[in-house]
């Protein structure tokens, strides 16, 4: 029967989905559970849902390698993409970081500092004294004093125990593979929906464009705009059929290239009758829309792009090229990609974007003229460091309460926190 016991515990254990360690999944999973569980961490869901249960105010996610950027980085954009927690705590084998809208770093140092004045916690020792210390109960620390072994059960009652906790196990992973399976449903449901209707509303604007072209009188007698323009037609026309018959997201990701290659199209033919150049088209992918807002068309100049994460060349439309050569900032098209809206650059292909990553700070520059214009996506964020050359910054995201000031007076700090004695 102890046999038996020990192989529903060990079944429990790897049964459970280790998700990639990415912000936006670790969010998912902090919004519908309260908390994300790296498989190293070495704690049982039992005990994070009573953690949960707890603290509901507080999201907690326990790593074993410190992610890119570091803990106190993730802790902050896990917090701006999920509704349900207040504040996020974040522990990894070698450092701890946290964010909150309702807590200043002061109080935050303080929790950690309490927490780690004892050595060798485990990672839910941790999470409950930082959790204890932000509620406002005293932290105890451990002395360092062994519990006495527990006492085997007698052999007269031991067995009925057993099957007692079998069947316990066993209803309850039945239950939380029903419920996981509930949720990712919904998540599902709802990341079609967004998906579908972004690259519906991008057709839209392709149509419109196609519609003015239409109607140039000058169209008919230039016989290389025609053929560019009726390609153009061709691609709208088969997406639109495509859309409506759509059944996952998967189908999205290649309805994005033919818009794209539709934009690039019409952006030739206008071209044409206006007696400008035709734009340079890749050669071996699909060309570029508008980098601020695809529904803008196709990406006609070429523009240095400068983030966190290094620069890179982008094409943005010849009316944001122009507005970057008069020092104006562009605005760039939101997207709603699970619930949270982020630039149009950064979001996945199924949703018309261009996945590109580390666009929470950047500046970009049009044709070496002017000053480069600075973003800054989501409002003020805590501990990133600055962003050197990045004036102000434009909404989004949710807000902060306090934060910028408290930055002001906490100054320049490194990211994260070393946990000690680990």
């Amino acid at each position: 029967m102890k046999r038996l016991f020990s192989a529903l515990v060990v079944l429990l254990a790897i049964a459970l989905p280790v998700a990639a360690q990415t912000a936006d999944d670790i969010a998912t999973e902090v919004e519908l559970r309260g908390y994300f569980i790296d498989g190293e961490a070495g704690i049982s869901i039992d005990e994070m849902e009573e953690l949960v249960d707890r603290y509901p105010g507080i999201g907690f996610v326990a790593l074993d390698d410190t992610p890119g950027g570091g803990a106190d980085l993730l802790a902050d954009r896990v917090l701006e993409a999920i509704t349900s927690r207040d504040t996020v705590v974040v522990l990894t084998a070698e450092e701890a970081g946290a964010a909150s809208a309702v807590h200043d770093d002061e109080r935050l140092d303080a929790a950690f500092d309490a927490a780690f004045a004892s050595t060798g916690d485990t990672y839910l020792r941790d999470f409950e004294q930082v959790a204890s210390a932000l509620a406002g109960a005293p932290v105890t620390t451990l002395p360092g004093a062994t519990t006495a072994p527990p006492t085997p059960a007698s052999d007269s009652g031991g067995i009925s125990l057993l099957w007692l906790i079998a069947i316990g196990a066993l209803g309850y992973f039945a239950y939380r593979m029903w419920r996981n399976a509930q949720d990712d449903e919904r998540a599902v449901g709802r990341r079609f929906g967004e998906a579908k209707g972004e690259i519906g509303t991008q057709m839209a604007a392709v149509a419109n464009h196609i519609l003015e072209l239409a109607d140039r009188p000058d169209l008919p007698a230039n016989s290389e705009a025609t053929a560019h323009f009726r390609r153009a037609s061709e691609m709208y026309s088969s997406a639109e059929v495509r859309l409506a018959e759509a059944t996952s997201t998967a189908s999205f990701e290649a309805l994005a290239d033919d818009l794209d290659d539709a934009r690039w199209e019409l952006a030739a033919a206008e071209a044409l009758l206006d007696g400008r150049p035709v734009p340079d088209r890749p050669e071996d992918e699909h060309p570029e829309p508008c980098f601020f807002d695809p529904t803008h068309g196709a990406g006609v100049e070429e523009a240095e792009l400068s983030t966190a994460a290094g620069t890179r060349t982008v094409k943005v439309c010849r009316a944001d090229a122009e507005r970057l050569r008069r020092g104006e900032h562009p605005e760039p098209r939101t997207v709603s990609v699970g619930g949270r809206d982020v630039p149009a650059a950064s979001a996945p292909r199924t949703h018309g974007g261009r996945g590109m990553d580390a666009l929470d700070i950047f500046s970009i520059l049009v044709g070496g003229m002017g000053d480069a214009a600075g973003y800054r996506w989501g409002g003020t964020r805590r501990r990133m460091g600055g962003f050197p050359g990045i004036p102000g910054g434009f909404g989004g995201g949710r807000s902060r309460g306090s934060a910028s000031a408290r930055r002001g007076s906490m100054g320049s700090r490194s990211i994260g926190r070393a946990r000690r004695g680990r």
